[in-house]
């Protein structure tokens, strides 16, 4: 297996501070990591960081620069710095501060290191000959170190200091000073062993900008016994030619090795290369290391060296093998990989200046060697040991998509320009063969009989006789079933079918022998993912794998019934482009979001992204292949991944855990909304008042190196059983809750697709106002029933005739409004359209926008022949206007929707174009040019069955109405301004008891948020 690593930047936040400082680490118990700042500790949670401000003055802390830092057992973080001693209790949230008197003609003297034994005392070592012990209730006692004359080496500043090693019989400490290891007793230190005899002089600069001017002298380390070297033996070992010792030492069951570098660590860690690593003298790398045995003679194997642009600061390895490193302003997250890919053509951009290598079809000579189309042309992979060896031929062949064998000496390539190429690769020779239809775009080749191939294009299924050299357009599959020009994704054949995948329309399978046609699309098969088909492949087992534009399909054989394969509950659409099954029968399946393995026994799906050791992320359509030794081959962007079968029992993906990090409520006791940090203060259960119920609730994943792929989900039980998605935001915001008792639940989902340990419950109550009450119903309804009797007896005995024609006109003057929001909304679509004539030559594209607003005119005309339409119907109204509108944005608008689960969306019937004006408001006027971020439109539906109401909340992340109407005081929404209109006519002409029609836009800005809330209620 290959080993690398991938890495990742924590800019560094010293919040507000310009100075520079040292930055130390250390990593908690529940994975997340701290540093220490200038302004206090900051603790980085996934995409949130977090301050805690110690009260000392700032110029103070700075000034005593932080040398070591330790989270104790107690969950206090202790941060030493020159001359004081810093403790942070994350339970009580707040800063201690030691500060211990400096013994005599001790002008230089400073705190090093920093240890914790069995008995929970905190052990300092320093400069000088004196060891602090700390107790729980922080007493202290000092202890000198005796026979030992301190001689400073002034190649290597740090060979004076005391470094605390490793704890003893559960409360000694086993420490060194340069090659001298010192051991505690009941009240005193005393020189255990003195290994400076042996010199090994060496020039270094390392770690602190004040010791690159000295030489280094070697040190040593402390391993158990057996841990490193052979058990209760002394020796040597090599290293770049020279001999380092290593001495058993019986009565501590110890062994102590000498190193050639400073500070050298072991760790037991198997994620990481090597089990020793350190800084080398530069002090600008990482090395790691490991002990072999080579002829008998125990060797250290440099196994990884990791570069760095400054001088390393600190840097710490945690226990699932993620080690991070302290440089400068930032702090670099490195993630070892120990995967079975290896990559060919990664970063590789010989061939074009600009792109790296892009590929395409594979197909395997009779030697063994490999043939590769891509973009920047062909070439023959030859396997060596553990690789391959990789040569450009056919130059005459500038960019080539999909390969197909005839023979052993014949292969046939296509490109994307009207190009067909036989190749003979014995005579290493080429011919191209002119076309006579119009395929500018072909995809893929399938071989049909021993004279002719079958080739899928964007202007239809072609096929070519290789024998005549002749071509021809399949416009008739069936006479029920005609092709046309339609475009064709992908052509296979398997077992006497031909399976055809379409752009548009589905999937086509002609039985070869029968003739017969099965035709599977959305329209008569709604299981089936999308319409757009990718590819096909059909397993072991007989079971048809359908690729779509949002996913996967599968049919089991003997089983008409199509089945949904779930990737990744991260991702709900993916680009499935290709499928391979391995030796253990599992499949793999490539796509536009990484490569996925499904375990067809365990019925699981192991995700894999660029961060597990691929090239990318986005692999290629038609670019994949199995060998006939059965390895596997993907192609993507970034040059080809390969492997061989993957063995599942080492496959161990953990689960998270998420954090609460912070609260924002409304508190009925300060009349205002606030914030909590969850250091100070945590919270289980809300009060919220009914005319101000505001929640925020940011939570964080302890997935501290993919974190960018967490997904958080909440529910709120007692008013929805569903649980609703909000993606990677990490922040749950309630609005307008109705009055009641509820569970809020919170919880997460992985990269790796693998739900959080646990879940987060808080209970919400929502107080009840006055009209809630019994007494206040009771009255209510006695006034009610009294009124409606005296009005029905007066509409009926004096205005019935007049009531009647009033109603009559309101209504014609209603349907009147809607149709005026037809030419309102279609000029806006031609000049649109217009635009984009003027302004790309991308044919393309503005086919597929003449498509999408065909499908929205439909809806429209649809929309306003009836007076109410169905909620699935409005929303694929807005769904299709928002694809409309973002196919020619640079930075599209992301569009979320959610449904309250309580909602039958297409029983439940609104008022026809309700919505649109809304969201085309939105969009034309809520993001500046210069929007930080992204641009989001949300759009939620709530039922309320007390208040008989449906509530439409649109939301936007843009400049707000405020700022809006600063910088537009005469614009007016047209849509907007017929939107009240026609909500007032429907108001009078529909009567309902609770509620009615209403149109309220909020800034949000006086929730401490930035962009427009729009709520629409329509009564029911």
């Amino acid at each position: 297996m290959s080993q690398e690593y991938s890495t990742k930047d924590i800019l560094i936040d010293n919040y507000g501070d310009s100075q520079t400082f040292q930055n130390k680490l250390v990593v908690d118990y529940d994975g997340f990591l701290w540093y220490s700042c200038p302004t206090g500790l900051v603790k980085s949670l996934a995409n949130h960081k977090t301050l805690i401000p110690h009260k000392k003055n700032i110029s103070e802390w700075y000034s005593n620069y932080a040398s070591a830092m330790l989270l104790d057992s107690n969950s206090k973080v202790w941060v030493v710095t020159e001359h004081t001693i810093f403790i942070y209790n994350l339970s009580e949230g707040i800063f201690k501060e030691i500060d211990w008197p400096l013994p005599p003609n001790q002008e230089q003297f400073m705190y090093t290191s920093i240890i914790e034994d069995d008995n929970q005392n905190i052990w300092i070592g320093t400069s000088g000959n004196y060891v602090l012990k700390i107790d729980s209730f922080y007493n202290i006692k000092t202890f000198e170190v005796s026979q030992s004359k301190i001689v400073q080496n002034k190649k290597y500043l740090k060979s004076t200091y005391l470094y605390m090693d490793k704890v003893i019989d559960h409360d000694k400490i086993l420490m060194h000073r340069g090659k001298k290891i010192f051991i505690t007793s009941k009240d005193s230190i005393y020189l255990k062993a003195d290994f400076s005899q042996i010199k090994d002089e060496r020039k270094t600069n390392h770690l602190f900008q004040e010791l690159q001017e000295n030489d280094n002298t070697g040190d040593i380390l402390i391993t158990n016994n057996g841990a490193l070297l052979s058990k209760d033996k002394s020796g040597y070992y090599l290293f770049m030619g020279k001999q380092f010792r290593y001495h058993y030492i019986k009565d501590l069951d110890i062994q102590i090795v000498e190193t050639p570098f400073n500070e050298m660590k072991y760790t037991e860690n198997t994620n990481v290369p090597g089990n020793l690593y350190s800084i080398d003298d530069s002090g600008k790398n990482i090395i790691f290391f490991r002990m072999k045995v080579v002829d008998g003679i125990t060797c250290l194997e440099e196994m990884l060296k990791i570069e760095f642009e400054y001088t390393i600061e600190d840097f710490i390895l945690d226990s699932s093998g993620i080690m991070y490193v302290s440089c400068l302003d930032k702090i670099k997250k490195i993630k070892f990989l120990k995967n079975p890919f290896h990559k060919l053509f990664y970063n590789y951009n010989k061939f074009d200046d600009i792109h790296n290598v892009s590929t395409r079809g594979f197909v395997e000579l009779a030697n063994g060697n490999i043939l590769l189309a891509s973009y920047s042309g062909i070439f023959e992979l030859t396997p060596e040991k553990n690789s391959y060896s990789f040569t450009k031929v056919f130059p005459e062949i500038k960019d080539a998509r999909e390969l197909e064998k005839i023979n052993d000496s014949i292969v046939y390539a296509i490109g994307d320009y009207n190009g067909i190429y036989k190749i003979n690769t014995y005579r290493k020779s080429i011919k191209k063969i002119p076309l006579h239809v119009n395929a500018t775009y072909m995809y893929n080749l399938a071989v049909e009989s021993d004279s002719t191939f079958l080739i899928s294009a964007h202007t239809g299924l072609m096929r070519f006789n290789y024998k005549k050299e002749t071509i021809e357009r399949i416009k008739e599959l069936s006479n029920q079933y005609n092709l046309g020009t339609q475009q064709i994704n992908d052509v296979h054949i398997f077992n006497d079918n031909l399976y055809i995948s379409t752009r548009e329309n589905g999937l086509y399978i002609k039985n070869q022998k029968t003739g017969s046609v099965k035709y599977y699309n959305k329209e008569n098969e709604q299981d089936l993912l999308s319409n757009s088909i990718f590819t096909v492949f059909v397993d072991s087992d007989n079971t048809l794998w359908i690729g779509t534009d949002k996913g996967v399909n599968y049919i089991k054989k003997g089983n008409n019934k199509i089945l949904k394969l779930d990737l990744s509950p991260n991702i709900s659409e993916i680009i499935t482009i290709g499928f391979l099954e391995d030796l253990q029968k599992n499949i793999w399946i490539s796509t536009y979001k990484g490569i996925y393995l499904y375990d067809k026994n365990k019925g699981k799906t192991y995700p894999y992204y660029i961060n597990d050791g691929l090239p990318s992320d986005e692999f290629n359509q038609q670019s994949y292949f199995k060998s006939n030794k059965g390895r596997l081959f993907f192609g993507g962007i970034n040059g080809i991944v390969y492997f061989d079968s993957l063995p599942l029992n080492r496959i161990r993906f953990e689960p998270s855990k998420i954090f609460p990090i912070e609260y924002e409520y409304f508190n009925i006791e300060t009349n205002k909304i606030i914030s909590v940090d969850v250091f100070n203060q945590k919270i289980n259960k809300f009060n919220l008042p009914y005319s101000n119920n505001f929640l925020s609730i940011k939570v964080a994943l302890n997935t501290m190196f993919d974190h960018e792929r967490d997904q958080y989900l909440y529910k709120i039980e007692g008013l929805s059983e569903e649980w609703i998605n909000i993606g990677n935001q990490g922040t749950i915001t309630l609005y307008y809750l109705p009055p009641g008792n509820y569970t809020l639940r919170i919880k997460g989902i992985n990269a790796k697709g693998i739900e959080t340990s646990n879940e987060l419950m808080y209970k919400l109550n929502v107080d009840n106002i006055f009209y809630n009450e019994l007494w206040f119903k009771a009255l209510s309804i006695f006034i009610l029933v009294l009124l409606s009797t005296l009005i029905i007896i007066y509409y009926v005995n004096k205005h019935k005739q007049k009531a009647f024609l009033e109603l009559a006109l309101i209504e014609l003057k209603r349907k009147s409004l809607i149709t005026k929001m037809n030419p309102h909304f279609i000029f806006n679509a031609i000049n649109n359209i217009k635009n984009q004539l003027e302004n790309t030559q991308n044919a393309t594209f503005v086919e597929n926008y003449i498509v999408n607003l065909s499908k929205l005119m439909r809806l429209t005309l649809e929309l306003t022949r009836n007076e109410n339409v169905s909620i699935n119907k409005e929303l694929d109204y807005i769904h299709t206007y928002m694809e409309l509108e973002n196919s020619k944005k640079e930075d599209p608008i992301k569009f979320i929707t959610s449904c309250d689960p309580k909602i039958d969306k297409e029983s439940s019937l609104i008022p026809s174009m309700m919505i649109q004006p809304i969201i085309e408001n939105s969009i034309k006027h809520a993001f500046k040019k210069d929007h930080p971020g992204e641009k989001i439109i949300s759009l939620r539906v709530v039922k309320l069955e007390k208040e008989r109401e449906l509530i439409f909340i649109i939301e936007d992340n843009g400049i707000g109405i405020s700022s809006n109407s600063l910088q537009d005081n005469e614009y007016v929404s047209y849509g907007i301004q017929i939107l009240r209109e026609r909500m007032n006519l429907l108001n009078k002409t529909k009567r309902y008891k609770k509620s009615k029609y209403q149109l309220v836009m909020d800034d949000l800005s006086i929730y401490n948020k930035r962009g427009t809330r729009t709520l629409i209620k329509i009564p029911f």
